[in-house]
Parts: C-alpha cells; sequence; structure tokens
C-alpha cells in the first residue's frame, strides 16, 4: 500500500495532500476509493480517497495504524563523500530507522555541498522513509565540522571510524542519542 507524509497534524478525520498530487493521480494512476496510508511524522492512518480537486488530494482516514519506529533515537553522523555515495548512504540509513543523518566536513574533505545537495537528500529520506513504510522521516542536518560535533558528546554519543572498507571499525559502538540533538 502507497504511503505518504503530511506537513500538518492530522487532527480530523480528513486529510489533505497537495505536495504528491501529481504521483498519486498522475503516476499511480489512484481514483475516488483506493487505500492509502498517509503519516504526519507522529501517527499513520489507514486512509480512503475520497475526492480530487484541481491540485489537492481529500482523504479520510480510517484506522490508526500501530508505531513501527524504534524506541530509541539513533544520529549518525556521516564523512562527506564523493559521486552519489552519500545519496545511497541517506537512503539506506533511512531504511535501517535512523532518525537524525549529520553530513560532517572533515579536515580532508574534497566535497563541498551545495545548498541544494541538502534538499536533495531530504528528498531521498522522504521517498525511503515511505518506501520502507516508516513513521518519520529523518532530519538531515546541516553540514558541519566536526570540531563543531564534539561540543555535543556525551555518555550517550559513541564514534565508529573506518579508515579502508577493507578492515574493520576501530571501534564498534552506537548509542542513542540524548533528546534535543
Amino acid at each position: 500500500m502507497q504511503r505518504y507524509f503530511v506537513k500538518e497534524k492530522i487532527t480530523t478525520e480528513y486529510v489533505t495532500i497537495s505536495e504528491d498530487f501529481h504521483h498519486i493521480k498522475n503516476v499511480m494512476r489512484m481514483s475516488k476509493g483506493d487505500t492509502v496510508i498517509v503519516s504526519d511524522q507522529e501517527k499513520a492512518y489507514k486512509a480512503v480517497i475520497t475526492e480530487f480537486t484541481s491540485n489537492t488530494v481529500l482523504l479520510k482516514t480510517v484506522t490508526e495504524l500501530d508505531s513501527n519506529e524504534l524506541n530509541v533515537r539513533l544520529a549518525i553522523g556521516i564523512g562527506l563523500m564523493q559521486n552519489k555515495k552519500i545519496d545511497f548512504l541517506v537512503q539506506k540509513l533511512t531504511e535501517l530507522g535512523v532518525t537524525d543523518i549529520i553530513p560532517i566536513n572533515m579536515q580532508r574533505s574534497i566535497v563541498k555541498p551545495k545548498d541544494n545537495k541538502i534538499e536533495r537528500w531530504m528528498k531521498i529520506a522522504k521517498e525511503a522513509s515511505e518506501q520502507s513504510h516508516r513513521m518519520i522521516i529523518p532530519t538531515i542536518h546541516p553540514v558541519i565540522s566536526l570540531k563543531d560535533l564534539t561540543p555535543c558528546t556525551s555518555s550517550n554519543l559513541g564514534f565508529a571510524t573506518y579508515k579502508s572498507p577493507l578492515k574493520s571499525p576501530s571501534s564498534k559502538f552506537l548509542r542513542t542519542l540524548p533528546p534535543g540533538l
């Protein structure tokens, strides 16, 4: 069943979707009476399409779905990489249940991402969340340097580093981040 996200919180039994209108109507060729899943990043609902207007879809929520999210927040800092490796990494981290992705500009990083890269990564995370039936879209933070990340460290933050993809990590641990990061 197709899953869509809405920006506003779902408080009534009717929900409108305008951002994915073209995808719902023209790509998926859905019609009145078809069922989708809609999420506001707090709860997810099974909903039925009741009406198409010029650029929105009106849905009626039927039932609330159980959460399938992890009970912990998991943030991952990733060093900037060349080509489309970060695109792939954002997709896979989203599918694995990460809640925050923090791109880190390392001292010797060659890649200098443009502003539109963050938007691209957010779109990739949204699509991966829909595909993997998540209730939330991970937050893609602005690019920061490693020294800007270290003041955030606490006993709940761990680092796992890889010098080479062929070698094992120098440290193997992940811990949850405190609320607010």
